[in-house]
């Protein structure tokens, strides 16, 4: 079983270091994607699920979605903490996940989940997203193992909730601890002892869509996210796992 978590915030429930703010842009970028996650064969995602931290209408979400596609689409909708929304999107984000994890039961510890960035489509999916061993993670590191691309990430349940989701007590945007740093330094732990191994993807994840944080568009060639402090970081990611990931 994969299952897919989209997460998604229609209107920004911060501001800092956004660049694509205006909620019905956003909609708009979130329906386009949530139709093309929809599409996917049901062999290679078995269940998907947005995860909304805004109060979006989740019907206005689906709304690109064919109509006999809607049955394999669950929306939930979260409402970040006070303490999640000044600690950055990083801490909501993984409290939404969280709050996914806690309301379905029903997902066993050994399936594959995904995470995803719910605006950004991602062209070679279907190549892609597939199952991962129950005691490893697939996610694209910096080759000394000092950030992941969050944007796109998948384990076992039991690895998100004992390895990924802790990595957020650790996210502070203010002080340049982002939940990229946070989760490469978790699994990198965890890895360390034996308790997890980190896979590379079988191909570069190519995603189609903007850059939330600097508005920059990507190709299905791929592209970089450059946004401020992050900017030197990511560029060598983009260098650095074309050529080796670990």
């Amino acid at each position: 079983m994969t299952v897919v978590i989209l997460t998604a915030t229609v209107t920004p429930n911060s501001l800092k270091q956004l660049r694509i703010v205006d909620p019905a842009e956003r909609l708009r970028q979130y329906r386009l994607s949530i139709k093309a996650w929809s599409l996917l064969p049901q062999d290679v995602v078995s269940q998907l699920i947005v995860v909304e931290t805004s109060g979006a209408d989740g019907a206005e979400l689906l709304g690109e979605v064919p109509a006999n596609r809607r049955s394999n689409v669950t929306v939930h909708s979260y409402s970040p903490s006070p303490g999640e929304i000044r600690l950055g999107k990083g801490a909501m984000e993984w409290g939404a996940i969280r709050h996914v994890l806690t309301s379905e039961p029903e997902i066993e510890s050994t399936a594959t989940i995904y995470k995803a960035t719910g605006r950004l489509r991602l062209a070679n999916a279907a190549r892609i997203v597939e199952p991962v061993p129950e005691t490893a993670c697939r996610v694209r590191m910096m080759a000394d193992r000092s950030w992941a691309d969050t944007r796109l990430m998948g384990a076992s349940r039991q690895i998100w909730e004992g390895t990924i989701l802790p990595a957020s007590n650790q996210v502070d945007d203010e002080a340049g601890s982002y939940i990229e740093r946070a989760c490469a330094a978790e699994l990198s732990y965890a890895a360390a002892l034996g308790r997890t191994s980190i896979l590379r993807f079988a191909r570069k994840p190519l995603f189609i869509g903007a850059s939330g944080s600097n508005g920059r568009r990507y190709t299905s060639r791929g592209g970089h996210i450059v946004d401020g402090p992050r900017q030197l970081m990511e560029a060598a990611l983009a260098r650095v796992a074309s050529r080796k990931q670990v």
